[in-house]
């Protein structure tokens, strides 16, 4: 069924254009007074409605009130998860210098916002930076905490903790809140700081990416059952999510990790059958090797090198495939046999 949505915009033209002796003239009609544009909305087509709002506001509106509108059609962009064409509005009205500094700055953010989500984390640390710099205290504390996110996507890891530190120190309440405890929980992880990191995740235990965290961090912190048990949890809980197959193959790291290769094994085994060609695929199929020339199953571990030789040329594990497939044929004193073909 075809839903529509009927949007009304009345531009009062009169008072605002015509002079005022041809107001004087002649009586005032409806018709002159009132301009009627609409829309259509069709929940199929979200996008060309926005694109055809945003064309008629910089068509017929002005001043301050085209740019909020404009602001307002960059944010809808942004709900839709396009992230590109908000960014492009945004740029456009970050380049208006105004009077309200809370519109400036609330447009540096949203566009650094916007920069994160692309992927463009030098651009994103530049607008945090602007927008930490300004005199709006309930936005200083959001860019601060995109500086260091930002800082971590860039591989800056004691500059991201020198932001949590700063973020945390001058605006406490942020400690508390669920929302940011997975960021605040990573930087702290990148960092090495897995008991710190811990307590973060553990305050958002309904979020499979902050319970997946803090599996890592318990194995870090040698508490592998633990681990465990919230590995399991993400698979049980949140079956649908990316999360749970990311918790599968940790939970058969934990065992391969703990030495228990038949386990490790059991757990490698349905992930490598489940996912074809897929990432865990060929993760799985190493563990699946290394747990085979761990307990002496030099055949099945070298077929397994091979295969994983051949789909990993251009992947990081493919020199420490090479270098276990010689650690298993050199168990085997076989070494001088078959080093012409790995090379």
């Amino acid at each position: 069924m075809r839903l529509s949505l009927v949007v009304v915009f009345l531009i009062y033209l009169l008072n605002a254009i015509a002079p005022a002796h041809l107001l004087a003239a002649r009586p005032a009609r409806t018709e002159d007074i009132v301009k009627i544009n609409v829309f259509e909305y069709s929940p199929l087509q979200p996008q060309k409605t926005l694109t055809d709002f945003l064309k008629f506001v910089r068509k017929n509106s002005q001043g301050i009130d085209n740019l909020r509108a404009q602001y307002l059609v960059a944010e809808l962009f942004i709900q839709q998860g396009n992230h590109k064409q908000a960014s492009e509005i945004l740029q456009g009205l970050a380049a208006v210098a105004l009077n309200d500094e809370f519109f400036n700055i609330s447009v540096l953010q949203k566009l650094a916002d916007c920069y994160m989500h692309l992927g463009l984390f030098q651009q994103a640390a530049e607008s945090y930076t602007n927008a930490s710099q300004g005199n709006i205290k309930a936005i200083v504390p959001e860019s601060v905490l995109g500086l260091a996110v930002t800082s971590l996507a860039l591989g800056h890891r004691e500059e991201a903790y020198l932001k949590f530190q700063e973020l945390t120190a001058f605006y406490p309440a942020y400690k508390n809140q669920t929302r940011f405890m997975l960021p605040l929980g990573l930087i702290q992880w990148e960092n090495s700081k897995y008991e710190d990191a811990l307590a973060y995740f553990s305050k958002d235990g309904k979020n499979p990416a902050s319970l997946y965290f803090a599996g890592l961090c318990q194995r870090s912190l040698k508490r592998p059952v633990d681990a465990m048990a919230t590995f399991k949890k993400i698979v049980r809980e949140h079956s649908n999510t990316v999360w749970a197959d990311r918790a599968k193959f940790e939970l058969g790291e934990t065992f391969y990790q703990q030495k228990d290769f038949p386990l490790a094994y059991k757990s490698f085994s349905p992930i490598f059958e489940e996912n074809p060609s897929d990432l865990w695929q060929i993760l799985a199929l190493y563990r699946l090797a290394c747990s085979d020339l761990h307990v002496k199953r030099y055949r099945p571990a070298e077929t397994k090198y091979w295969a994983l030789r051949r789909q990993t040329k251009k992947h990081p594990l493919y020199p420490r495939v090479t270098y276990l497939l010689t650690e298993s044929l050199a168990e085997q004193k076989k070494i001088m046999l078959r080093c012409k073909g790995l090379f």
